[in-house]
């Protein structure tokens, strides 16, 4: 510290300099010390938040290709429901002719 200071303001004006010099620095160090924790945290929460959102569309993927199929699997259901049901009233019309036949036949 230059002498020529202390004598011009004092030696309290120079201490409260000093310390607020100090105090600064000390301020400083602490601000960048703390930032740099909550920037190291920020990223690594960025991140983690990216592994998880591609998990997720990962997950979304799988998720569409189940219900395609059994989006799929229904349709095939339902058409085979349909065939069946076909099939059961020609059936159905096939035994009423037989039957009609039958019974025509029988009472003559």
């Amino acid at each position: 510290m230059d002498l020529q200071l202390l004598q011009e303001v004092g030696l309290p004006v120079a201490g409260v300099l000093g310390l607020s010099w100090f105090i600064l620095r000390l301020v400083k160090w602490m601000q960048d010390s703390l930032i740099k924790g909550l920037l190291d945290r920020h990223h690594e929460i960025i991140r983690e938040v990216g592994e998880v959102k591609s998990e997720i569309i990962a997950d979304n993927a799988d998720l569409k290709n189940t219900v395609d199929i059994l989006h799929n699997i229904t349709v095939k259901l339902i058409d085979n429901e349909k065939m069946n049901e076909m099939k059961l009233s020609e059936l159905a019309s096939n035994l009423d002719t037989i039957l009609k036949l039958v019974y025509k036949n029988g009472k003559k």
